[in-house]
């Protein structure tokens, strides 16, 4: 669901790009019912289980990475932005959006929020 809609939402922005019409940025906030998501760069071979007695559901994506559980209690964000109107880098993107997010964390809700060398994303923990 949240991939088939998020698939849909691209492809309208990417529309309006090419008509050369205003294309406000998007963010997607949603937690996943439990399910494995495998990146461009993974295989089953990245899996801590068989695949035939998976948990949960297992999905290929087009994102990069390898293997990503989403769950219950997880927030996921999905930003949907045209990079020409940024700092055309990728990653330093991911860090600007870390960056908001673990700032409004901290100060809107009081929670404590960081990045973990070497990944990416916001942690937090459960108290």
């Amino acid at each position: 669901m949240a991939w088939s809609w998020q698939k849909r939402l691209v492809n309208e922005k990417r529309d309006m790009i090419q008509r050369k019409e205003d294309c406000p940025d998007t963010l997607i906030v949603l937690q996943h019912n439990p399910v494995y998501t495998l990146g461009t760069s993974s295989s089953e071979n990245f899996l801590n289980f068989d695949l035939k007695n998976a948990p949960y559901e297992v999905h290929r994506t087009e994102r990069g990475g390898e293997v990503t559980y989403h769950g219950p209690g997880q927030l996921v964000m999905y930003p949907i932005i045209n990079l020409r109107n940024h700092k055309m880098d990728l990653h330093w993107y991911l860090r600007a959006l870390e960056e908001v997010v673990i700032r409004v964390l901290t100060k809107t809700f009081s929670i404590k929020a960081s990045r973990l060398e070497g990944l990416t994303g916001v942690w937090t923990i459960r108290n």
